[in-house]
């Protein structure tokens, strides 16, 4: 028995191309060849590729956990972001090409969007934001996050074999360790981590924990403010 497409399927299919190839291999005939389909076949689910990529977007959303029983006492809000934001994360470092679709136009018209975006609004305002300065940080945060996936150096690139990241790598690294001494001493002391990432939890971690300390000293500031 033929195996049936569905939308769920294209959404897979989309994912697997975006993590071995990037971007601009992602195209509705392309998508439609590896999943063993014609482009008219797909079209059945998605109008076009802009939809296509909403659809991954909302997956993406989807893979974020929100921890939220009314039955149980909340954790402390800076402990409630840390989680979700370690959730967000897991989701987009498992497809670090599709992170920059959760900015598209779009992309957040969808429940599981509206549940974190909820969830995050709920957290500041426990932090003592008002809804402007809430919905700034949130959309802050994202931005955070995504930058983060797409800052980790030396992080595998789409297309490119074992061989040929590495001497990329090597490459850059080259180029900072034959920089000045005398006037650059501290990028080529830094010329590994900038060029590598031997401990990624370790890099994501501190990403976050900047941010929430960024959070939590404006929150304090404007609790003495108000008193």
């Amino acid at each position: 028995m033929e195996p049936r497409l569905s939308r769920d399927t294209l959404v897979d299919g989309a994912l697997r191309l975006l993590d071995a190839e990037g971007m601009e291999a992602l195209t509705i005939r392309r998508l439609a060849q590896s999943l063993g389909f014609t482009p008219m076949a797909v079209y059945w689910h998605v109008k076009n590729k802009d939809e296509l990529l909403l659809a991954v977007s909302e997956r993406i959303w989807g893979l974020s956990v929100v921890h939220d029983d009314p039955d149980l006492e909340p954790p402390e809000p800076l402990d409630q972001l840390r989680s979700l934001f370690a959730s967000m994360l897991s989701a987009l470092r498992a497809h670090p090409q599709a992170a920059p679709l959760l900015t598209r136009t779009g992309a957040g018209h969808n429940k599981a969007c509206f549940d974190v975006t909820e969830a995050t609004l709920r957290i500041f305002d426990r932090l003592g934001f008002p809804p402007d300065q809430a919905a700034q940080l949130s959309i802050q945060a994202l931005w955070t996050l995504i930058s983060l996936v797409g800052g980790e150096p030396g992080a595998a690139q789409p297309g490119l074999g074992a061989e040929e990241q590495a001497e990329k790598e090597r490459s850059r690294r080259a180029t900072f360790l034959s920089l000045d001494p005398a006037r650059y001493p501290h990028v080529i002391a830094a010329a590994p981590a900038l060029t590598n990432c031997e401990q990624p939890d370790t890099f994501y971690q501190l990403g976050v924990e900047v941010f929430l300390a960024g959070v939590a000293r404006l929150a304090e500031s404007q609790a003495v403010n108000r008193t």
